[in-house]
């Protein structure tokens, strides 16, 4: 199973919590392109990812 690239964030806290994300979170968010800046905003996307999941 190939492996989903982490994008390059310079925050090694924000690439740690992004690889224990589950694996079709982080495929929404590469595949959005999303620009995410902080280890809280990738917190509140995952979880609006998640929460629609969820319907």
């Amino acid at each position: 199973m190939a492996q989903i690239p982490t994008p390059a964030w310079e925050d090694q806290k924000m690439n740690e919590y992004f690889k224990t994300l589950p694996v079709f979170v982080q495929e929404t968010i590469v595949q959005t392109g999303v620009q995410i800046s902080d280890e809280t905003q990738l917190r509140a996307v995952a979880e609006k990812i998640l929460k629609g999941q969820q319907k």
